[in-house]
């Protein structure tokens, strides 16, 4: 039997909401769904898509857009207790 061709879907916002519906009513499991989020709003849209049909891939990146850098500050970069908060060792390091 032949396996079915992976579909890569790029999902950015505002929502076409007609349309996604359409993508996850034809997905399967090699249908990735790449949500492209700007904002906390976007996110909780997202996750709520994301939980709708649990036989696909998601994945969620993070995009600046010049004026959502208080979102970056707080959801995506790291500060020195982040990064100090679980010890690396120098393996894992060098394995990357």
């Amino acid at each position: 039997m032949a396996s079915l061709p992976y579909k890569n879907i790029i999902v950015n916002f505002p929502l076409d909401s007609h349309q996604f519906k359409q993508a996850i009513t034809h997905a399967n499991d090699n249908t990735t769904f790449y949500f492209i989020i700007e904002n906390e709003q976007e996110y909780e849209e997202a996750s709520q898509l994301m939980s709708e049909k649990s036989n696909v891939l998601y994945q969620v990146t993070p995009f600046y857009n010049g004026g959502n850098i208080d979102f970056f500050s707080k959801n995506v970069f790291l500060n020195k207790d982040d990064i100090f908060s679980e010890p690396i060792i120098l393996r894992k390091i060098f394995c990357t």
